[in-house]
């Protein structure tokens, strides 16, 4: 009886630092969105990006439907707007949405936490969930009109419930149908966040299938938990294709991946090609106004919405087959940015010391980083010294990311293996011209993970 007691303590110990990080990051987060609305206003807590989710949003609650101006909406998926709704509703959109985001990434320290736990030990689960909460990008985002916060959140849970039915060492799938339904529902309502997600929930779904396939255990036991995992994974983002198929005869998750195709991808190949700021050709694409893209395709006029991202897509593909070994070097140096851009810039924009439009990329793209950063030395020195204090935390980061992979011994391969894979598939897919720091945040709990692994590591257990 007494041993029973003595490990339920430590349960409830270990569960109490875990919420007590989880606590600190939620006020970390307020904090900085306080401060930044007491200089700067209300306003600062928007980004260019946000009206996109604002105005079906609005929608949603006046009209039951998913539309902008009138027009169903296929540009984007309804995750976050669904969050904006309660804000909305009560007309304090700005402080219900930080402080259920702030929450939101509470929960995520917690998932991190679990997910170190899962995969190494209780001391690298503690340095997991307090390296997260300090993370400068998660911080920062929490107080932002934006999605990140919400899909992070979805997809650190998610795999984390994956986590452990992959670490299931006799049969994954027994007794597991809860855990396999919520997984593949996080998964899910992660792709309905930001379509980067897709291919996540399609891949968990049929691993899932295959796996069964090949265990031994009865139909019942392998199919429930794989059904459930596959069906809650895919029904609900094709059910959102389905919705595009009939009100707007499109068949894509969301138009967004077109538009960037045409004014990012495709326009970034151009300019490359043609020697010309990046930001210019966008503008003559007519990226900031639909009456120039217009003017240059007269023949759209009367095309339908779906019909036109169609083209916009089809046509940004064309331009980087045309030259792939041009966009792969414009790939490559996206992926790059968003390893090592620590992020500074963003806090800036927050307390308003650097525009919101605008700024670093364009020149990045053109000029590559390191004549950027020569010129931000000489220009702006206080975004220098912002950079040089995150970009000592995020080294830190990488650091002990490599010490863990080192030193530290995951308990399942399985586990291990399948957040190796989607780190790296998370920071390939953000690779592109429009790649910075803020493609990095949804990557940041599965660093912190391994982070934390390395900053408990002890060389005698890799020894031993």
């Amino acid at each position: 009886m007494s041993l029973g007691r003595a490990e339920a303590g430590k349960g409830f110990v270990r569960e109490r630092v875990a919420l007590t990080i989880a606590a600190a990051a939620i006020v970390l987060r307020i904090a900085l969105a306080a401060a930044a609305v007491s200089t700067q206003g209300i306003e600062t807590l928007h980004a260019p990006d946000s009206p996109g989710y604002l105005e079906p949003a609005w929608e949603m609650l006046h009209t039951a439907t998913f539309s902008r101006a009138g027009e169903p909406d296929i540009v984007r998926t309804p995750g976050y707007p669904l969050l904006l709704l309660p804000g909305l509703l009560i007309d304090h959109l700005e402080a219900w949405t930080v402080l259920l985001q702030a929450l939101l990434a509470g929960t995520t320290v917690l998932a991190v936490y679990g997910l170190a736990l899962e995969l190494f030990h209780r001391r690298a689960a503690v340095a997991a969930a307090a390296l997260y909460a300090l993370e400068p990008l998660s911080v920062l985002y929490a107080a932002r009109v934006l999605s990140e916060t919400l899909f992070t959140a979805c997809l650190t849970w998610g795999l984390l419930l994956l986590a452990r039915l992959a670490g299931r060492r006799d049969d994954p799938f027994q007794d597991l149908r809860v855990t396999a339904a919520c997984a593949g529902g996080l998964l899910s309502m992660a792709a309905l966040v930001r379509p980067v997600a897709y291919p996540i929930a399609l891949a968990a779904g049929l691993s899932a299938a295959w796996f069964a396939l090949r265990r031994s255990a009865p139909p019942a036991t392998r199919w429930r938990p794989v059904l459930l995992l596959t069906a809650t994974a895919l029904v609900p983002v094709l059910l959102w294709q389905a919705r595009n198929a009939v009100v707007a005869d499109y068949g894509g998750l969301a138009a967004i991946v077109d538009v960037n195709s045409y004014f990012y991808q495709g326009a970034s190949t151009d300019a490359a090609v043609q020697g010309v700021p990046f930001y210019q050709q966008q503008a003559e694409l007519g990226y900031h106004d639909v009456e120039i893209y217009l003017a240059r395709n007269p023949e759209q006029r009367s095309w339908s919405p779906a019909r036109r991202f169609d083209y916009m897509g089809s046509t940004g593909l064309a331009r980087v087959l045309a030259h792939p070994w041009v966009y792969l070097g414009i790939h490559l140096r996206g992926m790059a940015r968003v390893a090592v851009d620590p992020g500074g810039v963003e806090y800036l924009r927050l307390f308003g010391a650097y525009p919101t439009h605008g700024g670093l990329l364009g020149r990045v793209v053109d000029q590559g980083l390191w004549a950027t950063l020569l010129q931000v030395f000489h220009e702006r020195p206080g975004l220098l010294l912002t950079e040089t204090l995150f970009g000592g935390f995020l080294a830190a980061i990488y650091l002990l990311v490599a010490r863990g992979a080192i030193l530290a011994t995951p308990r399942s391969r399985r586990a291990w293996i399948l957040c190796v894979v989607v780190a790296g598939f998370l920071w390939f897919a953000s690779g592109g011209p429009q790649s910075l720091s803020r493609f990095r945040h949804p990557i940041m709990p599965l660093l912190c993970t391994l982070a934390g692994a390395g900053l408990a590591a002890r060389r005698d257990e890799a020894e031993g």
